[in-house]
């Protein structure tokens, strides 16, 4: 399914926000013909009824596990009590899963350590440098979104109660992102099985 929102985002050039959760649907036939991405993401839906999607404000696609939404291990629901958009999407990238990962833990502020990689062409993906208040990751994510119309975030969590430690990292360490201008598109997005839990001990 990643691969598949993915492909639907490059070729219509529309922004998705994704939020999945494993197991994650067999592979997806498209009808031939399909014309809209409203047709494709609903023919989607009929072989994985426990997703749905809305159009939000009109330009992002917000395409969802019912499940996982209001889970509450979704970090994405997490509310930041003070987010400042950085300058670009690139940034974001970084910046957003440290933050949403403190307040996972009780902290607040913008004193996180940030790792990883800058992306060249996310870093073109220029925001305005908005200061927001009791904002929730999903929202920046959306918002970010229609400001800039050129990316996609796709996120595979391991199951409906994500927790903290493996499944809570497998979660971050399948959050996928991409440009919409990207010149090389057949990346793939490489997915694990879920962890699975400790045997218990005799």
């Amino acid at each position: 399914m990643p691969e598949v929102l993915r492909s639907v985002a490059e070729q219509y050039q529309v922004p998705i926000i994704a939020e999945l959760e494993q197991p994650l649907p067999p592979v997806l036939d498209i009808a031939e013909g399909t014309n809209s991405v409203s047709d494709v993401l609903n023919q989607i839906i009929s072989h994985a009824p426990n997703y749905e999607f809305e159009v939000w404000k009109g330009s992002v696609i917000h395409f969802y596990s019912k499940g996982i939404q209001n889970a509450p291990g979704n970090f994405l629901s997490f509310t930041l009590e003070q987010f400042t958009m950085p300058s670009n999407v690139s940034e974001l990238k970084l910046l957003l899963p440290a933050r949403l990962n403190a307040v996972g833990y009780g902290v607040q502020g913008s004193g996180v350590v940030i790792s990883g990689f800058k992306n060249p062409e996310l870093t073109n993906s220029t925001l305005p440098r908005t200061e927001l208040k009791h904002v929730s990751g999903r929202e920046i994510l959306l918002m970010a979104a229609q400001d800039t119309r050129t990316f996609f975030s796709i996120i595979v969590f391991p199951n409906r109660k994500v927790a903290k430690g493996l499944s809570e990292n497998y979660a971050f360490q399948h959050w996928f992102w991409g440009s919409l201008n990207e010149k090389e598109k057949n990346f793939p997005l490489y997915v694990q099985p879920p962890p699975q839990p400790a045997a218990q001990q005799n």
